[in-house]
């Protein structure tokens, strides 16, 4: 389907498949279904037709989204980690947008979230390869403050995840926002000494990894901040 052509009326589908997802909350991932469909139309080609199927499917949910008025960082930054769970995005976008109206002060609560994600993109495109965590080359009382952090709270938040409980997770962007500062203030992440860079990058990751069981905050901007607090 291009422009605005739907000659077999696939968007009315789509829109209709949505609609019943959303009233009978079916709470999975959908990939495995298409994947069935697709194999019992062609075994030889499934992938093919798997792909074009969930890239169809992932469009036209961006579209249902953004004309609810979902700001696009909100829903991108969603879509990006759950893609074929259309229950899920809605409950996770739904919670966010409970999460920006209860606090004031949202958009500095994602700043330094947000600032984790991109370090790492940084790092991703400088080709840096990130080893595991080392708690033993943490050099200032910052990051080791940052870890304690980790370390203290790590399980419970993916216990809220895994029973998505998303408010309380949250809720932990709160908790975490003053160490993620300090550390950001008083330690450079990308210092001349390349095993304590890799370092930091691997603690960052560890909170980055927990996150994207979430979303990718780093799509979301102020001004989709702003959207959902005017809405």
């Amino acid at each position: 389907v291009t422009g605005s052509e739907d000659p077999y009326g696939l968007r009315r589908v789509a829109a209709g498949f949505f609609e019943v997802v959303r009233a009978c909350q079916f709470n999975c991932e959908f990939t495995p279904v298409v994947r069935e469909i697709a194999a019992s139309f062609s075994p030889e080609g499934v992938d093919e037709i798997a792909s074009r199927v969930r890239t169809f499917l992932l469009q036209r949910f961006e579209a249902v989204l953004a004309s609810e008025g979902i700001p696009r960082g909100l829903r991108s930054s969603v879509l990006e980690v759950e893609e074929m769970n259309f229950h899920r995005v809605r409950r996770k976008i739904e919670a966010l947008k409970t999460f920006i109206r209860e606090n004031p002060d949202s958009e500095m609560i994602f700043v330094p979230v947000a600032r984790i994600a991109n370090i790492l993109r940084q790092a991703k495109d400088r080709n840096i390869a990130i080893p595991p965590f080392n708690a033993q080359l943490l050099a200032e009382p910052e990051e080791a403050a940052l870890n304690l952090v980790f370390e203290e709270n790590g399980g419970r938040v993916y216990d809220f995840l895994r029973c998505e409980d998303y408010s309380s997770f949250l809720g932990f962007l709160l908790e975490i926002k003053e160490p993620v500062d300090r550390f950001f203030d008083r330690v450079l992440v990308m210092c001349p000494d390349e095993t304590l860079r890799n370092n930091r990058l691997a603690l960052l990751k560890k909170f980055n990894d927990l996150f994207l069981m979430f979303a990718d905050f780093s799509t979301v901007r102020e001004e989709d901040i702003r959207n959902v607090k005017n809405s």
